[in-house]
């Protein structure tokens, strides 16, 4: 229900929807609004909509940035 800020993006980064339908979006439960780091270059829920949880595959074990928080994720 809030805005989430994102004050590492550059001044002036267009984060707004591609698709009119996209401009108010009510997540369920097990859903998710992805979006890539190259926001500019990006195909995302701005362009296809809420993820569901069962189609996100893979696993998180090592993050680069912020580099203090660089290394393997436990």
């Amino acid at each position: 229900d809030e805005v989430v800020e994102e004050p590492y993006l550059l001044s002036g980064t267009e984060t707004g929807p591609v698709k009119e339908e996209w401009l108010d979006v009510e997540l369920d439960e097990d859903e998710y609004y992805v979006l890539g780091d190259n926001r500019g270059g990006s195909r995302d829920s701005r362009d296809f909509g809420p993820v569901p949880h069962k189609a996100i595959i893979g696993e998180l074990w090592f993050r680069m940035l912020p580099f203090d928080r660089f290394g393997s994720v436990e």
